[in-house]
């Protein structure tokens, strides 16, 4: 797993060891992201509630929010 250390990453969340996170990422609440997943910089993935699942090989473009 490549994490930049700008990311922020929530305790709970449940990443692949394959997954690249690039600078100034948030990873928040309760995510489960898939092998082989791309999440570029300033993109957001999860919320304070409910749950966000990335599948595989996803490519999160620059300043997505899912």
């Amino acid at each position: 797993m490549s994490i930049h250390p700008t990311a922020i990453i929530a305790k709970e969340a449940d990443i692949d060891s394959s997954v690249i996170i690039g600078p100034y990422a948030v990873i928040k609440g309760k995510v489960r992201i898939g092998a082989g997943t791309i999440i570029e910089n300033h993109a957001t993935i999860g919320n304070d509630c409910g749950e966000v699942e990335v599948g595989q090989n996803n490519h999160i473009l620059q300043g997505a929010v899912v």
